[in-house]
């Protein structure tokens, strides 16, 4: 943020609410990796999480597209609509308590199958 600043003259408007944002983003990543690390090999894992981090990028790059060309199809497309993996788009009213549903649901899921591992 610094560098962009001092280089290209602009600063974002919300620098608190954002920074909270990404980190609740890192926490969500983290959990979907925990959840993973539990069912799946190390491999398999990464593999997995990463193609789910991918396919958000790639959602939100969809309906960037969509909305600079107005097309609406591809604004609302179902790949966009993917929770807190979702593109740039205006979540709504309802991105935080979407997240802390989901990494609650995740952390639940993640529990009970190690749970029932013979360590």
């Amino acid at each position: 943020m610094l560098i962009t600043g001092a280089v290209g003259g602009w600063w974002p408007d919300r620098v608190l609410a954002l920074g909270l944002a990404l980190a609740v983003a890192v926490v969500v990543i983290a959990a979907t990796a925990l959840l993973g690390s539990v069912y799946l090999s190390a491999t398999a894992n990464g593999i997995a999480v990463f193609r789910v981090f991918g396919a958000g990028l790639a959602a939100g790059l969809l309906g960037q597209i969509g909305e600079g060309l107005n097309v609406e199809s591809l604004e609302r497309v179902f790949a966009v609509q993917l929770g807190p993996f979702g593109g740039a788009q205006d979540p709504g009213p309802f991105p935080w308590p979407w997240a802390a549903l989901y990494v609650g649901l995740l952390g639940l899921l993640a529990r009970a199958g190690f749970a029932r591992r013979d360590l």
